[in-house]
């Protein structure tokens, strides 16, 4: 890489860091050595640069543009070497097939919402009996429960009159028993077995009236799971579930078909996804063509693809720089850059990535390779030209400057010889600024009209 540094004398060097004082004129003659040794200069005004330079390359990213579908190619509407827009159309496949897809889809879907409509009509129908069978199961559910309830109270209530008898004749016999010599033997004994009758009557009502319960809750659970069974048998063949839901699952997946078949069609005609130029076409009208991987940005023409294009709005440069001078590059950094093919024309722009992994060439020579993005190239730049990139470390715009040679120090202030009006020769004292190493800016003391003395030749 190619370096420009400031450089200065070492007086001057001591004067650039004294500044603020006001500017001072001092007469002189014009000498001999000024008319024969030193030479007049206008005061410059412009821009001053401190910077790295750099061989380069220009690179244009391209893109590997296929169809996203296969089929034969009917149509290849672009040239090698042709621009193009966004979105202008570059080939076309044979559509037939995807043609008949879509007929073939919407036939599909009209038979599925036809379905549908069908299973919504008797869906309707399965409703209104289903809310009959409902009502109906919930009558004989409610009339099961008032039966079977009317029998458990009987059956109790004669449990009830039996267990009051068997407790008024045990009395009446324990009674009788404990004075039985108040008691004819034959009345005691009567009383005895009416008891034990009145016992067994007991007993055999209290499990009839068991056996009863139990049928009769038997018969009104039956009653109730009838019931419910027909309401959970209408929620699932009503609204959404059932046939109709199964139809309308079929639409949904017909109409999937149909928006697939459409969009496969639309992938017939390949657009450009960006503005550029056609670097390459692989295919010929008639052949076979489809999706390739591995789509999108590169530097590298990949004949696998079918057309590549190169990005004319993005234009970069590609330098190595090496590894002495690389910590003085950053992202975002401004350069310039000429190119010999552009009749010596200044494009700008700015750092875009600095590669962290090093080249070594067969000299042993590291270096790492810059790349910077370029504004306002037009179409002009090709892939490969070559280039000389100019990484700015320091500028100052639209200031006034003269040239280093036409300063000089004195006690440690700067001065400038300046020519007046009737020809004689001033000195004025001014404050400098910041220096290219060839010119250096002159923040006061001189006016752009003013003509300074420069000493010619060596320095």
């Amino acid at each position: 890489m190619k370096t420009k540094w400031m450089y200065m004398t070492a007086g001057l060097l001591v004067v650039v860091a004294l500044t603020g004082y006001s500017t001072r004129t001092l007469w002189m003659k014009p000498t001999q050595e000024a008319s024969t040794q030193m030479k007049e200069q206008r005061v410059m005004q412009g821009d001053l640069k401190i910077d790295q330079v750099a061989d380069g390359s220009i690179t244009l990213p391209l893109y590997n543009v296929d169809f996203e579908v296969n089929g034969t190619l009917a149509r290849v509407a672009v040239k090698s070497g042709q621009m193009v827009k966004k979105g202008d159309i570059l080939a076309e496949l044979d559509g037939e097939a995807y043609t008949q897809a879509i007929s073939k889809a919407e036939l599909t879907h009209k038979k599925a919402e036809a379905s549908l409509t069908n299973a919504q009509q008797q869906t309707s129908l399965d409703n209104i009996t289903g809310k009959q069978k409902i009502e109906d199961l919930q009558l004989d559910y409610e009339k099961s429960k008032t039966d079977q309830n009317a029998q458990i109270a009987t059956e109790e209530q004669k449990v009830h009159d039996l267990q009051t008898q068997l407790k008024k004749l045990e009395q009446e016999y324990t009674t009788m028993s404990k004075l039985a010599d108040a008691y004819p033997k034959n009345d005691i004994e009567s009383k005895r077995l009416d008891y034990e009758n009145a016992k067994k009557a007991y007993e055999s009502g209290l499990a009839h009236y068991k056996m009863v319960k139990v049928q009769a809750e038997e018969a009104i659970n039956k009653a109730k799971v009838s019931y419910e069974n027909q309401k959970k048998q209408y929620a699932m063949t009503s609204g959404t579930a059932g046939q109709v839901g199964t139809a309308r699952v079929d639409v949904e997946s017909a109409q999937n078909d149909l928006v697939t078949a459409q969009t496969n069609l639309n992938k017939t005609v390949l657009r450009a996804p960006i503005d550029g130029k056609v670097v390459y076409i692989s295919k010929k009208v008639g052949e076979q063509t489809g999706p390739v991987q591995d789509d999108g940005s590169t530097t590298t023409v990949d004949t696998k693809h079918f057309i590549v294009l190169a990005d004319s709005g993005t234009v970069q440069v590609k330098a190595n720089v090496t590894e002495s001078d690389i910590k003085n590059i950053t992202l975002g950094q401004p350069v310039e850059v000429t190119v010999d093919a552009s009749e010596g024309e200044t494009i700008r722009g700015t750092v875009t990535a600095i590669n962290s992994l090093p080249k070594v060439d067969s000299n042993g020579v590291v270096t790492y390779e810059v790349t910077a993005g370029l504004t306002g190239t037009g179409d002009t730049l090709k892939e490969g030209m070559t280039a000389v990139v100019s990484f700015i470390l320091k500028e100052k715009k639209n200031v006034l400057y003269v040239p280093n040679k036409a300063v000089k120090a004195e006690n440690g202030r700067q001065y400038v010889q300046v020519k007046q009006p009737d020809g004689t020769v001033a000195k004025k004292y001014v404050q400098g600024g910041m220096t290219d190493g060839e010119n250096m800016e002159v923040v006061s003391g001189l006016s752009r009209n003013d003509i300074v003395l420069v000493k010619e030749g060596k320095k």
